[in-house]
């Protein structure tokens, strides 16, 4: 009688076991495989530009061999164009004038979907928004390098790792350009300097600004008017800029996770049944 309890416990156990890894098995599967939108080439690219629009097709280029989905945007057609569908929106080095007219702002930040702005055009963009992380009204800034505060931050390590010497310093930068700083005594508690001026220690050249349930925003200071300016590491830490911005979500990792649980949990459901009989 007790033996028989035993088995029949014992095959409840099983029972259960089975379900549960059968849930974590389809789950993992579906969640790896099915969700298209968790992958670097469904993600939705938006570069704003005003008067550059053969550089701006070249930040098309190379975003889509980076494996977005990216196109060009008119920054005078920003109150009238949908972004709906759009995962990041980054404001053109050249687009500064247009956001003198609020229409047009409005047309970006009521959007509501995570921005990045580079150098004079980000700056103008993100002042007249309201957005700390500007450089306005004179805040100049310029050069080759950023200063990494902290370089295990998620930024300089995924999903490029970036390799950082001793006085953590990135050469980012082909050659010299201008550029924008946010004056960092200014900026508010919910904003994170990423990187700084090398010698001018007051001036933020990459920064985030998080707020509650408001898209995030991110500040590139150095004026990157086309992806060839931006050195090999350069075009890594941009490319971790719009991860970081978009949530800090890197696709690979997830991905093999999601498709390793996927495989155990299949595993575990087929030594279960070998169990049972």
């Amino acid at each position: 009688m007790v033996r028989v309890l035993r088995g029949k416990m014992k095959q409840k156990a099983y029972s259960v076991i089975l379900v549960c890894v059968l849930i974590s098995a389809l789950f993992g599967a579906a969640a790896a495989g099915g969700d298209a939108g968790n992958t670097s080439a469904a993600k939705v690219v938006r570069y704003i530009y005003e008067t550059e629009s053969a550089k701006a097709d070249a930040w098309v280029t190379f975003l889509d061999g980076e494996g977005f989905s990216s196109g060009k945007v008119y920054s005078q057609n920003a109150d009238s164009v949908s972004f709906a569908g759009v995962d990041i929106i980054i404001i053109g080095n050249d687009a500064a004038a247009a956001w003198n007219t609020m229409s047009k702002t409005n047309g970006i930040k009521h959007a509501g979907k995570p921005v990045l702005g580079i150098g004079e055009g980000g700056s103008s963009y993100f002042y007249k928004a309201g957005q700390s992380i500007n450089g306005e009204p004179d805040e100049y800034d310029g050069g080759t390098v950023m200063h990494a505060l902290n370089p295990s931050e998620t930024v300089f390590t995924s999903p490029n790792q970036i390799t950082i010497a001793g006085d953590k310093n990135i050469t980012v930068q082909t050659s010299s350009v201008s550029g924008k700083a946010a004056w960092i005594p200014f900026l508010p508690v919910n904003v994170t300097v990423l990187a700084r001026n090398p010698t001018a220690t007051n001036h933020a050249l990459l920064c985030v600004e998080k707020g509650a349930g408001a898209p995030t925003y991110m500040f590139w200071g150095l004026d990157a008017d086309t992806p060839s300016s931006l050195t090999n590491d350069g075009k890594k830490l941009f490319e971790n800029a719009m991860w970081n911005c978009m949530g800090g979500y890197v696709p690979e990792f997830s991905s093999f996770v999601l498709v390793m649980a996927g495989l155990i949990g299949i595993f575990a459901a087929v030594l279960c049944v070998r169990r049972r009989n």
